[in-house]
């Protein structure tokens, strides 16, 4: 019983926000995160919208080769006055008040790509989980300048250390990842790209107190029942 007892209390502080689950939302294996699913220069899952006019993977031609994860990157850029290359992704991942996040992935600089070039990323929700609503940024950064690789080398990014901001707004919303390039800021030129692969994405989330409630409330009813035994017996 004295064991029953600290399994009890063990699950007890289980409650505290301390206890969570991790989830891989994007990686090589979930929702093409190395692009390597796809049917000729298009991956799989991932789309276009707001300022990502193209979504374009391809076998590196440049150095870094081969890619870090399968054979294919998406490249990020631009390639005409007009024309963004980029991705975006909806994880359909509801976000929780609790939840913090992982994020990290791979890029390099490909041709045309100087130390002025910059692209963008975000981990966003929006108040209609469609690209129409209005977007609440979870986390950004950037990408800027050469990342000084060798042959054979992504060097690794992890930009997201503080696991992100989650608001009401977010909450209940689904989970989109963007990498894209900025018109406004007007530092990349024509026909500059840069090599993007291997983006993982994972969230750390407390369960529910209704499902830990329900489980805790469980093994309580089991341990008087086993206490009611002994005393009988």
């Amino acid at each position: 019983m004295k064991n029953l007892l600290i399994i009890g209390l063990l699950l007890i502080l289980g409650l505290s926000p301390a206890w969570c689950d991790t989830l891989i939302l994007v990686d090589p294996t979930t929702l093409n995160g190395s692009f390597e699913s796809g049917s000729g220069n298009i991956p799989s899952n991932w789309q276009t919208g707001l300022t990502v006019t193209e979504v374009y993977r391809q076998i590196p031609v440049s150095a870094p080769m081969p890619a870090p994860e399968g054979s294919y990157v998406l490249t990020i850029g631009r390639n005409n006055t007009t024309n963004y290359p980029g991705c975006l992704l909806n994880t359909g991942y509801n976000v929780k008040s609790a939840d913090t996040f992982n994020f990290s992935f791979q890029w390099d600089n490909a041709g045309g790509w100087d130390s002025n070039d910059q692209f963008e990323w975000r981990i966003f929700t929006t108040s209609d989980d469609t690209l129409s609503g209005t977007i609440t940024t979870i986390a950004n950064g950037t990408g800027t300048g050469s990342v000084g690789s060798t042959v054979n080398l992504f060097p690794p990014v992890v930009p997201l250390t503080a696991g992100g901001t989650v608001t009401g707004a977010n909450v209940g919303r689904d989970v989109w990842v963007e990498f894209f390039i900025n018109p406004a800021n007007g530092n990349v030129e024509n026909n500059s790209y840069a090599y993007l692969d291997n983006v993982v994405l994972s969230v750390n989330t407390v369960p529910e107190p209704s499902t830990t409630m329900l489980g805790l409330a469980s093994l309580l009813a089991w341990l008087a029942f086993q206490r009611g035994r002994k005393n009988r017996a």
